[in-house]
């Protein structure tokens, strides 16, 4: 297949021609089952089309997606009228950015700022490489991300600023909390989080 066929075809299904939003009709439709609570904005749980979605966009270089997956946040994140300052991602390791060639969470947050005409802010790094979270336990999970994250701006950047903090996808929380608590203790007013997908409560 030549790269003009491979950008056609929509990069979920495999099958079917793109449309504009970045996937085919069929997809499109079956996708998002958003849902919002205070404090997160989800567009679905982790299983079905939503995860082949996902998988395409992170591991198979699919990134024009994040244009459908940020028009579908940012549509919800006005629904709620959340106040919005900026918004930032969690950060990959190096190692893991060298190995994928681009961090999945920072292209979203990228474009989902677009969408709401905010600042992007890259305003945490990752100090160790951590272990793959879907492959643990709750408990393990809380373990592997503490004190795996800080801040990689002043505080400045974000004191007293209303954030939106972006992850591809959501499982026990231990990573967004981690996060939630560096950015809140640099002084940020709020931390909301928005993510593609929620992971089904039996995974943890």
């Amino acid at each position: 297949m030549n790269a003009f066929n491979a950008l056609s075809r929509c990069p979920i299904c495999r099958t079917n021609r793109s449309r504009p939003e970045g996937c085919c009709t069929a997809c499109y439709q079956a996708l998002f089952t958003p849902s919002a609570a205070p404090q997160i904005v989800t567009l679905g749980t982790y299983g079905g089309r939503l995860e082949q979605a996902i998988r395409a966009y992170k591991f198979h270089g699919a990134t024009r997606l994040s244009r459908l997956f940020s028009a579908q946040l940012a549509k919800n994140i006005l629904s709620n009228r959340w106040q919005v300052d900026a918004i930032c991602a969690v950060p990959l390791h190096r190692f893991r950015f060298l190995q994928r060639g681009y961090n999945q969470a920072a292209v979203l947050a990228k474009a989902l700022a677009r969408e709401l005409e905010v600042p992007y802010i890259p305003a945490l790094t990752r100090t160790r490489r951590t272990r793959q979270q879907a492959r643990l336990s709750r408990a393990e999970r809380a373990e592997n991300v503490a004190s795996a994250f800080r801040l990689s701006v002043t505080p400045e950047k974000i004191r007293g600023k209303h954030l939106i903090l972006v992850d591809d996808v959501i499982t026990s929380g231990a990573t967004v909390a981690a996060c939630q608590e560096v950015l809140i203790s640099a002084g940020a007013k709020s931390v909301k989080l928005a993510a593609v997908a929620r992971a089904r409560l039996s995974e943890g």
